[in-house]
């Protein structure tokens, strides 16, 4: 981070609790034709990491920002209920000309979702809200509504297939609806990142059906 001026922002390899010798993942990448941020390169070994250096977001799993940066764009988004907050954090160090980079040498272990297991629906209930106001706050209009057709119908629709729970359906209409009722606000949050400069979102799509293919319900 010293070395860069533009390098705000850094995250190390995630690898998984159990089995120690997989990955979690080496960053995150966001398609928004389909609001997906998925995990790179999660559930491969070690010694086949590659594409350290393709990512759009760290994992806020083990994230270091410059406090710098931190002064100029402000702290995370309180108004996130459940994840999300270091990716709209990240956003918004991109809008300022940072960056944000993978270091090889940092390695956690990580037990994942173990707080969401305790309570799998509630958990689902909340991440979708953030995933909601994320797509609301930061989706240009040419991916906001093709992001949003994804989410509310085919994203539950593939859950309710694999875990046989059609409740999927109604915690993300919820989920929709909560964040309509705080549209305004969430509006008044655009505009003042917008203030910020702007950054250019561009379609992962292949990319991501790649990513799903190797690894199903990686997101």
């Amino acid at each position: 981070m010293d070395e860069s001026s533009r390098t705000g922002v850094v995250g190390g390899i995630v690898r998984c609790y159990r089995p120690s010798n997989r990955i979690d993942d080496t960053g995150l990448n966001l398609d928004p034709v389909t609001g997906t941020l998925w995990r790179v390169n999660h559930g491969v070994r070690m010694d086949q990491v590659k594409g350290l250096k393709d990512i759009d977001f760290v994992s806020g799993v083990d994230i270091l920002v410059k406090r710098g940066l931190l002064d100029r764009i402000g702290p995370f988004d309180e108004g996130y209920p459940l994840s999300q907050e270091e990716t709209d954090f990240q956003l918004n160090a991109k809008r300022v000309g940072c960056c944000c980079e993978i270091v090889p040498s940092a390695v956690v272990w990580h037990v994942g979702a173990s707080t969401i297991r305790r309570f799998p629906l509630g958990g689902y209930s909340l991440k979708s809200k953030s995933d909601f106001r994320f797509y609301f706050k930061n989706l240009p209009l040419r991916f906001l509504f093709s992001a949003l057709f994804f989410q509310l119908l085919f994203v539950p629709t593939l859950e309710t297939s694999l875990f046989k729970n059609p409740r999927f359906f109604v915690l993300k209409a919820e989920a929709f609806v909560w964040n309509l009722v705080r549209l305004k606000k969430i509006m008044i949050k655009r505009k003042e990142m917008a203030r910020l400069g702007k950054v250019e979102l561009k379609s992962k799509l292949t990319q991501f059906l790649k990513a799903a293919l190797h690894t199903p319900y990686n997101y």
